[in-house]
């Protein structure tokens, strides 16, 4: 986050204006929330989505984790 703020956040602000705490969070809430990520092309809050319906649940973890430690005999 700090080389994209570096390059793309303090360019386009003046740290006298009066206004410079409120695009301080505007645009905090567009790199969290907005923002398209360059390896997925989403905004980090779909692809956290996208990731989660990829990772196991916690019955299919524990299931798996039974089976290697008790193998079917």
């Amino acid at each position: 986050m700090q080389r994209t703020a570096l390059e793309e956040f303090w360019p386009t602000v003046d740290l006298k204006d009066p206004e410079f705490k409120d695009r301080t969070a505007e645009w905090q809430h567009f790199y969290n929330w907005a923002r398209t990520t360059a390896s997925a092309g989403q905004s980090p809050p779909d692809r956290v989505c996208d990731l989660l319906r990829q990772a196991p649940t916690g019955d299919e973890i524990a299931a798996n984790y039974e089976s290697q430690v008790h193998p079917a005999a």
